[in-house]
């Protein structure tokens, strides 16, 4: 019941996962609209991203977090979804975020109750905090782990591996 995103990025991923929530639970809020802004994702075969418009919005026991260390995805992310409280954004370092929620959950009985599926991205850049991410996710009771772009099609490279993770992690190598 609770989606936890590393990279928000375009908000591609939460507007997805907010529109499911909104099925699942009216708490959620209802989807008014749709908007595009015109940002797409990075496939070439993808379309435009819509991005749910939310009314009657309540407290939910689902709820969708996504942290981003870039300033402009995530003041872009925060205009796209300020019409749901249930979607919790924030710009930090995720590995930093994710080892304060997963201490902030296992000091309370309450959060730790829920169901956390987290969707890690795998990054681009030169620092790939995943090890680090996957330890603290670790000391949870239940949880899910999906990883985003271990390899990005177009983009890896098998004669030159993007660190400990990416391409030799897709071929099952450590």
């Amino acid at each position: 019941n609770v989606f936890m995103e590393t990279g928000t990025d375009m908000g591609e991923s939460v507007a997805s996962v907010s529109c499911w929530f909104a099925e699942f639970d009216p708490d959620f809020g209802e989807i008014s609209e749709l908007t595009v802004t015109g940002a797409r994702s990075y496939s070439p075969w993808s379309k435009a991203i819509q991005y749910p418009i939310f009314k009657n919005a309540r407290e939910s026991r689902y709820k969708v977090h996504s942290v981003d260390v870039m300033k402009e995805c995530y003041e872009n992310a925060n205009k796209l979804f300020e019409s749901n409280p249930n979607v919790c954004l924030y710009r930090a370092s995720s590995d930093q975020f994710i080892r304060d929620w997963v201490e902030k959950v296992n000091s309370s009985d309450e959060l730790r109750k829920n169901k956390y599926f987290f969707y890690l991205d795998a990054h681009w850049y030169k620092y790939w905090p995943l090890r680090d991410e996957i330890k603290e996710i670790l000391k949870l009771d239940q949880f899910i782990i999906g990883i985003d772009d271990t390899m990005v099609p177009g983009k890896s490279d098998p004669r030159f591996p993007h660190g400990d993770f990416g391409y030799e992690l897709n071929k099952g190598t450590p």
